[in-house]
């Protein structure tokens, strides 16, 4: 605490119990007082100490000019003990109140915003309406709430409870040690729980929000289950476990399209559930029409979806998703690689890891990870246009930038000099200079046959087509159709087809979904309806078309209709050869997370919109610079006066035999400046006049000795506008004796005559008229009424107990708060106990062990550390750190667990009860309920993540489509077997033809069990030859393998050959029995 000084004579007070300020009638002015003073008369006076506070502030304004008040100033010793009361505004360093009806209790408090409250050593409540509770807490903003050690709240209806807690979003709630609640309406609840996105609730120690409008009960690798969830109804309800065991029972027994590994029982078999839908992978799901999924857990939602690898995902309708773990989430979205992702409308993620969650867009990348787009041929520079264009352009571009901004800079520096230095002509005439600022059916015959894509067929080509699907052999079987309506035809050598009507014309072309076709050599067509037209042509999507050699179309209904194009998203049009297209005229797409490219003369690589926009900045700048310069350049040169000679040592005005008038000229200062007229002429008479009148006015020294000076006035001789000086010797000024006489106040003043009249200081009724008696009537009063300011509790610098807050209901003792020494802790009610640094307990009986406690309610009890209890009798055990409790009654026993609700209660660790009376018992599970008393969580949002909740509406539109696929399924099997077995059967005349029959059947089953397994069997030995060779880092491999699957062995032999870094080639071969198989693979990266 400080003591008194030369700049502040009263020390640095503070005022630890809640003042009051009451009227004094003397002073006919509101004073300072204690609490306990009592308000009478006008506005309220203080019986006692009204004159006490009235006199402490005439004893301020006295230091600053009495001689008595200079020695206070000077020796400190006069002042009776630590100060406690600070009179008057803010007291530097101590406890203030500066809005209007604001409280602040604390060392450092401050209570700044109109009505607002701060509690707590260096407590600050900013806003209006704000309240600040807690050591170092902070509410800076209208209706904020900061309550804790260091809470703060940043924005308008915030509110932040716990230690260190932080809530800087408008309407946000941070309850708990360490919560974050950044954004506009977020809710953190629990122990270092964070939300980060608008809207958005995070519930429990350690959860994250981080996407808008969610819930979270957890955090990436720390998920948490939700217990007692009642049964949802309706479309936006959570479902529990046992509604989605009820949908898997009716997945599983529902009919199986494809199976994935020849697995009988089911376990593995994939589900193909929509129209002309396929679906090839263990456990993978073609759930809407058409769709086509492949690889292990594939799964397509959406219609016309195609997702390919293993656990990729097409989400929406017309999504395409290839790659492990790629997801296409929104609608006609594409994603291409490895872990690939495209979630929003349109966009396209083209590489392994890259993220698209822009509309419209194409990512080749993700944020700290982009790429750069490379060998972009220069595209199209004009207005209108939508192409990419490279470095090689941006590089042209910037060459001329450069050389404008030099030539700019020469322009600018030149004209900066003409303008420091120039002198304007004021007319066309060039005769004034001023100076300063002025100025229907038809047959089509004789066709040839048909060559490129775009050219006509005749009959003759369609009836050897016709003749071909007739006569060719089915390699796969679409849907088991036996009459061969919808099998698929290969016709090309290693062709494959797969999916209803889907054909291989091309030799070693492949096909993948319903009416795929392909036919060109090499052509790969995958999605209903897709087709590769041309040779190496490749076309992936629903209703995608690769129509020329070379071309790739990758999306839902894309295209690329132009030599070695390449056509990428959803829709997208690619019709000039050697071009990349990202979208179509009128739906054009962003290229984002492109990495900045080479800029330099012959690159090829694409740039991204940073690069551009220094470019451009720097033109617009050019831009506006050369214009400036070009019209000042023009003023210039019509309206400048220059220098006559190389060496600026004269100027010439006019035509130099024309006098020219310079007008406006300032008065002259220095010694080459000009001088107007105006100077000459009035130094002409001045002269003259003074040469007159200087020895008849003149004052003059009485003599030689120069000590003496006398004025010669008759009733004396007044002097006039004396400057006020500080130097002992100096005359003083009528105005420096009034300001004095007017700092001792009680009326002191000069008089009109020069009198002077004395001073009236009224102490506790008597009068006094000079500074010395009131003083002494002052030092007694004062001492009186330092003794009768009981039960305050306010230690400063110079007490060891150190800074913090105690305040209860009585001044004896006998229910008062207590606070650790040193601890800056804050205790507020009756029996309130703050044990640890920076602890806060707000309320009779409330109690704060530990460090960074916070305890606010009647009986509310935190045992430990890093906790908070909101509520009348709420409790937090010794074990539960970092723990919250809301609620009356809600308690917690296990570390970082939250209890939210009247009677709630937690006893695992990390665990969340939320609602009156919920019980949470199982780690890191948030519970809603307890057992028969479960509740329904309402207003959920359809889940989109693995770990997200789905809601009720579903789990019944799943089974709803389950339902309906299997009860289809079986009403089918059950009539074309009936009709089978009838057909059959009608032609057999004796049992002897049934029992011949059975055995024929029975052999032929054997058979095709046994091959069965041999083909299993190779599949296993293929397996295990491509596993022998991974790992293995040379350029030529060599891989066997021997497999076995009941009763069935195998031999597999492979080899693989790598190409270079970015291409690799694979054969490989399996026996088994009289069954063989072989394959070729080719592997490209980029």
């Amino acid at each position: 605490m400080g003591e008194p000084d030369s700049k502040n004579p009263v020390g640095d007070c503070v005022l630890n119990k809640i003042y009051s300020k009451v009227w004094n009638k003397s002073l006919g002015m509101l004073v300072v007082a204690s609490e306990h003073a009592r308000a009478s008369g006008k506005g309220g006076a203080s019986k006692r100490l009204n004159a006490a506070m009235a006199t402490a502030g005439i004893v301020i304004a006295l230091s600053a000019t009495s001689a008595k008040a200079t020695d206070f100033a000077t020796d400190p010793s006069w002042w009776p003990g630590d100060p406690v009361v600070s009179v008057g505004g803010t007291a530097g360093g101590q406890s203030a109140v500066a809005g209007s009806y604001g409280t602040a209790i604390g060392l450092l408090a401050h209570a700044t915003g109109n009505g607002s409250s701060a509690l707590g050593y260096n407590a600050l409540a900013q806003g209006d309406s704000s309240m600040a509770v807690g050591s170092g807490a902070r509410a800076f903003f209208t209706n904020g709430t900061a309550v804790g050690t260091g809470a703060t709240s940043y924005a308008d209806n915030a509110i932040a409870m716990g230690y260190l807690s932080y809530a800087a979003g408008g309407n946000s709630l941070a309850l708990g040690y360490n919560s974050d609640a950044r954004y506009n309406y977020a809710v953190a609840i629990g122990s270092d729980s964070k939300v980060y996105a608008d809207n958005s609730v995070a519930l429990g120690a350690g959860s994250l929000a981080d996407r808008a409008n969610s819930v979270s009960v957890g955090a990436a690798g720390s998920e948490r289950q939700i217990t007692n969830v009642a049964d949802g109804s309706a479309s936006h309800d959570a479902v529990n476990k046992g509604q989605l065991d009820a949908l898997t029972t009716a997945t599983t027994t529902a009919s199986h399209l494809f199976s994935a590994d020849g697995a009988t029982d089911g376990s593995e078999d994939a589900l193909a559930l929509g129209d002309h839908a396929v679906a090839a992978g263990a456990s993978s799901f073609a759930v809407g029409d058409e769709s086509a999924t492949y690889g292990y857990g594939a799964a397509s939602y959406g219609n016309n979806g195609v997702a390919i690898g293993a656990g990729s995902g097409a989400l929406s309708d017309n999504a395409t998703a290839v790659g492990w773990g790629a997801n296409a989430v929104n609608a006609n979205s594409t994603a291409l690689g490895y872990a690939s992702a495209a979630s929003a409308d349109n966009s396209v993620a083209l590489g392994a890891g890259s993220q698209a969650d822009r509309a419209n867009s194409v990512s080749v990348g993700s944020v700290g990870n982009e790429r750069q787009v490379v060998n972009v041929a220069a595209g199209n520079v004009a207005a209108g246009s939508t192409d990419a264009v490279n470095g090689d352009q941006l590089n042209t571009t910037n060459q001329a930038v450069a050389a404008n901004t030099t030539n700019i800079a020469t322009n600018t520096a030149s004209i900066n000099t003409i303008n420091n230095s120039a002198v304007f002509y004021s007319n066309a005439g060039h005769t004034s200079v001023v100076l300063g600022n002025g100025t229907t059916p038809v047959t089509v015959g004789n066709v040839a046959d048909g060559s490129a894509s775009h050219d006509a067929v005749n009959k003759g080509q369609l009836d050897a087509l016709t003749t071909a699907t007739t006569t060719a052999s089915h390699l796969f079987s679409a849907d088991g159709a036996t009459d061969g309506s919808e099998d698929a035809l290969a016709l090309g050598d290693h062709a494959v087809a797969a999916g209803a009507s889907s054909f291989a014309v091309g030799d070693e072309s492949a096909t993948y979904g319903y009416g795929a076709a392909s036919y060109g050599n090499n052509g790969v067509a995958i999605g209903a309806g897709s087709g590769a037209l041309s040779d190496n042509a490749t076309a992936v999507g629903w209703g995608a078309n690769a129509v020329n050699a070379n071309s790739t179309a990758l999306g839902y209904a894309s295209a690329a209709s132009a030599d070695n194009s390449v056509a990428l998203g959803a829709g997208s049009q690619a019709d000039r050869a050697n071009s990349v297209s990202v979208g179509s005229v009128g739906n054009e797409r962003q290229v984002v997370n492109v990495a900045a490219g080479n800029v330099a003369a012959g690159s090829t690589d694409a740039v991204n919109g940073d690069q551009l926009n220094t470019t451009n900045q720097a033109v617009a700048a050019n831009t506006t610079n050369i214009a400036t310069n070009t019209a000042s350049i023009n003023t210039i040169n019509n309206s400048a006066v220059f220098y006559s000679n190389a060496g600026h040592t004269s100027v010439v005005l006019g035509n130099g035999t024309t006098p020219v008038t310079v007008g406006n000229v300032a008065d002259g200062s220095a010694s080459h400046d000009a001088v107007n007229k105006g100077q000459l002429d009035a130094a002409v008479g001045g002269i003259s006049a003074d040469l007159g009148t200087l020895t008849d006015s003149a004052l003059t020294y009485d003599d030689d000795s120069k000590d003496q000076v006398t004025l010669a006035g008759t009733n004396g001789t007044r002097i006039s506008n004396l400057q006020a000086s500080g130097v002992l010797t100096d005359a003083a000024t009528v105005g420096q004796i009034s300001d004095l006489l007017g700092a001792l106040g009680g009326g002191a003043m000069l008089q009109m005559g020069g009198g002077i009249t004395m001073p009236n200081y009224v102490v506790q009724g008597s009068s006094y008229n000079n500074v010395g008696d009131a003083l002494s009537a002052l030092d007694g009063v004062l001492s009186g009424a330092l003794s009768s300011i009981a039960g305050w509790q306010q230690p400063g610098s110079g007490n060891a107990n150190g800074p913090r807050v105690a305040v209860d209901g009585a001044s004896d003792g006998s229910d008062a708060a207590t606070t650790a020494a040193g601890s800056k802790g804050v205790a507020i009610g009756a029996n309130a106990a703050a044990g640890g640094d920076h602890g806060t307990a707000i309320g009779g009986d409330s109690y704060a062990a530990g460090p960074n406690d916070t305890a606010i309610g009647g009986n509310a009890k935190v045992n430990a550390d890093g906790s908070t209890a909101v509520g009348a009798n709420t409790t937090i055990a010794a074990a539960a750190t970092n723990a919250v409790a809301v609620g009356e009654g809600a308690s917690v026993t296990a570390a970082s667990g939250t209890a939210i609700g009247q009677g709630s209660s937690v006893t695992a660790e990390g665990a969340v009860a939320l609602g009156q009376g919920s019980v949470a018992d199982r780690a890191n599970t948030v519970s809603v309920g307890s057992v028969g008393n479960e509740r329904q969580i309402t207003n959920v949002a359809a889940g989109t993540q693995a770990t997200d909740a789905a809601n009720y509406g579903q789990v019944q539109d799943a089974l709803a489509t389950a339902k309906t696929y299997s009860d289809a399924g079986d009403t089918q099997t059950l009539q074309k077997a009936n009709a089978y077995t009838d057909q059959r059967l009608s032609g057999f005349a004796t049992s002897s033809d049934l029992n011949t029959l059975r055995d024929q059947v029975n052999t032929q089953f054997r058979v095709v069990d046994r091959r069965l397994n041999q083909v299993g069997a190779m599949g296993a030995a293929m397996a295990q030859m491509s596993f022998s060779t991974q790992g293995i880092a040379t350029d030529n491999r060599l891989g066997v393998g021997v497999g076995g699957y009941r009763g069935q062995a195998a031999l597999s032999v492979g080899y693989s050959r790598q190409l270079s870094p970015k291409a690799s080639v694979t054969f490989g071969a399996a026996v088994s029995g009289n069954e063989t198989t072989g394959g070729v693979g080719v592997g490209i990266g980029w």
